[in-house]
């Protein structure tokens, strides 16, 4: 399965989405704890617009140098982390 992570990162996100889609991207990441209610909703209507699926994680290395939320802590609904369909029912 493929995954993007850190979808913010990327340049003209629509257009890279598009195009990786078409080479065979399965999901990306839209659960991220460093992401606004906003932005994940951006990714939300993105990801559903191009029928991939999302999901999240906490980023979480164990480098205690970095600054990074404890592990376990990030919220990801359930029905994106346990299917292998679009998760669309009960999203925040």
């Amino acid at each position: 399965m493929a995954v993007l992570a850190h979808p913010t990162y990327t340049h003209d996100l629509p257009r890279t989405i598009a195009s990786l889609r078409r080479a065979g991207l399965d999901g990306m990441e839209v659960y991220y704890s460093g992401y606004t209610p906003t932005v994940r909703a951006m990714l939300r209507r993105l990801a559903r617009r191009h029928g991939i699926l999302f999901g999240g994680g906490s980023d979480y290395h164990g480098v205690p140098s970095m600054q990074q939320p404890p592990l376990g802590t990030h919220y990801v609904p359930l029905p994106c982390s346990t299917s292998c369909a679009p998760c669309t029912i009960g999203v925040p």
